[in-house]
């Protein structure tokens, strides 16, 4: 079996739920990138102008694995800072890369101004080998709504924080922060905060068999 690790950055708690999920399925290591700039209005920017976000250095050597699988979101049709910080910063260490995102967007919105084939297209770019994977799992539909029908509509997730400026994400453990959450509905696709939020609750359907597909895959 190859020796694997997971990384994921996650702004929503989506990519984390799936990550240590698929850490466990395969028996992976498992790491939380994070990005020395912590304000979400600069890493937008940073990824709308297609620049790397500053990633605070790994404590693990990349080089003594197999694999390396990389999660993270799409904000509005972009590959989005910080996973391209990473690349730039980590791509020569990796032998084997696999890229997956958890996002809003499904099949049918692929080649869409939003959609995950652009951002898969700029991950080959920026690392360019045959042997990067890439895969989507999209949370279209979770809830009972799909993106369309509610693109008009408010967030599925409210989260209060005090003492961070940065924001939080679903399962954090700092005691300084605090969230309250509901998922019971979607927005158009591309909003990165405005997602429904995965839960075990939440997964199964159309969004779990797509991840047993992935899981499935990386196991051959």
């Amino acid at each position: 079996m190859k020796k694997t690790i997971v990384l994921y950055y996650t702004k929503t708690g989506n990519n984390q739920f799936v990550a240590k999920k698929l850490a466990k399925e395969i028996q992976a290591d498992l790491e939380l990138i994070e990005t020395k700039t912590k304000s979400f209005f600069s890493l937008i920017l940073l990824s709308w102008f297609k620049k790397g976000a500053k990633i605070i250095p790994l404590d693990i050597d990349l080089t003594t694995y197999d694999r390396v699988i990389l999660l993270g979101p799409i904000w509005m049709g972009n590959l989005i800072s910080p996973l391209r910080g990473f690349v730039k910063r980590y791509g020569k260490d990796i032998k084997d890369f696999v890229f997956i995102t958890v996002c809003g967007g499904g099949d049918e919105d692929k080649d869409s101004k939003y959609g995950f084939e652009n951002v898969f297209n700029e991950m080959r770019k920026l690392y360019p080998s045959p042997s990067i994977t890439c895969y989507e799992i999209s949370t279209k539909g979770v809830g009972g709504e799909s993106s369309s029908a509610a693109a008009g509509g408010g967030s599925s997730a409210e989260c209060t924080c005090t003492g961070s400026s940065s924001g939080c994400t679903r399962g954090d453990s700092s005691p300084e922060c605090t969230c309250s959450e509901t998922s019971s509905g979607t927005t158009s696709v591309g909003s990165p905060t405005d997602l429904p939020l995965l839960t075990e609750e939440l997964f199964h359907g159309d969004v779990k068999d797509r991840f047993d597909e992935v899981v499935e895959a990386l196991k051959k």
